[in-house]
């Protein structure tokens, strides 16, 4: 059963669960990045248009080029073939 909300659609909040890349400085006076999980309380109506602008855009986008990947591995190789294949995600680095 859900419960109703004393507030308005408009004043809801949700917490928005993101990686985003963090700068810090080294000791040696270099900068650095890495990729942390933030955690923000934002309105209801500003994550629905920005799931619907910024996010979902991506996961189509990569779902797609997955699915013509697939395709055409399908199509190129034979029965018997064995593909190996390594993919990084673009937010990662391997750096120390």
């Amino acid at each position: 059963m859900h419960e109703i909300s004393s507030l308005k659609f408009e004043q809801q909040e949700v917490d928005v669960r993101l990686f985003k890349n963090i700068e810090y400085d080294l000791k040696d006076g270099k900068i650095r990045k890495c990729v942390n999980l933030i955690i923000k309380s934002i309105k209801v109506h500003t994550f629905m248009d920005d799931f619907k602008t910024k996010y979902l855009p991506k996961y189509v986008k990569h779902s797609k080029n997955a699915w013509w990947l697939d395709s055409q591995c399908r199509n190129t190789f034979t029965i018997g073939t064995i593909l190996s294949m390594v993919e990084f995600a673009k937010n990662y680095t391997l750096k120390l």
